[in-house]
């Protein structure tokens, strides 16, 4: 984890989670269970993220949605303790 990663948390608690698919495309998952696939760099905004995929999933696999509004994000600053 970068310093300057963040993570995007959507309307219902769950988190957008990338996976690429190859070709410079991604697929979006909303995730219950944060993974490293979570943190975006600061660079790579919430819109470009949401206008480089084509469907969204959920952990299970099934379709939501074409495509998500960024207006039901929360960016949180991400930070990673070890006990």
């Amino acid at each position: 984890m970068k310093l300057n990663d963040v993570c995007y948390k959507f309307k219902d608690g769950r988190f957008l989670k990338t996976s690429y698919m190859g070709d410079g495309e991604y697929e979006l998952i909303l995730t219950k269970k944060i993974t490293k696939d979570c943190l975006f760099s600061v660079d790579w905004s919430l819109s470009e993220i949401l206008n480089c995929c084509d469907s969204v999933y959920d952990d299970k696999g099934e379709y939501i949605a074409d495509t998500l509004d960024k207006s039901d994000f929360i960016i949180h600053n991400t930070e990673i303790n070890i006990n």
